[in-house]
């Protein structure tokens, strides 16, 4: 809204209605502090691989990675991994 572009308003507002996509989706456990930074780090980094791919144009390579952010059973394997390393 305070951008005051229409198009951004609506994507965003479209945005809110999916599932696990809205930033009210977002879970932060304040008492475990140190494990929540590295789950969000980690999904950011997802993120600019997932970008990245798109970028370049890698269509296979934007979908496994956006096939594997979105599982959550994936997700919880890989980030007990990350976090037990």
């Amino acid at each position: 809204e305070g951008a005051q572009n229409v198009a951004l308003i609506q994507a965003l507002a479209k945005n809110n209605q999916l599932p696990m996509a809205s930033a009210q989706a977002i879970t932060y456990d304040q008492n475990q502090a140190l494990s929540e930074y590295r789950r969000l780090h980690y999904a950011h980094l997802q993120h600019c691989s997932i970008f990245d791919a798109l970028v370049h144009r890698q269509a296979g390579r934007a979908e496994t990675l956006m096939r594997e952010h979105s599982s959550v059973v994936i997700l919880g394997e890989t980030l007990r991994n990350v976090l037990s390393a």
